[in-house]
């Protein structure tokens, strides 16, 4: 997650273990607990 810092979103008050990656018209939501991913969500907005 840190080589990605640029494109990384989260929101640490709401969610502070999810973070998000968004594209043009894709986005990436990877939720963690206790390091480690336990969910992956991908959206792709046509």
């Amino acid at each position: 997650m840190k080589k990605l810092g640029k494109f990384v979103h989260y929101d640490w008050l709401e969610k502070p273990h999810v973070y998000y990656i968004s594209g043009d018209g894709d986005a990436l939501a990877l939720t963690f607990k206790n390091g480690m991913a336990v969910l992956y969500e991908y959206w792709f907005y046509c």
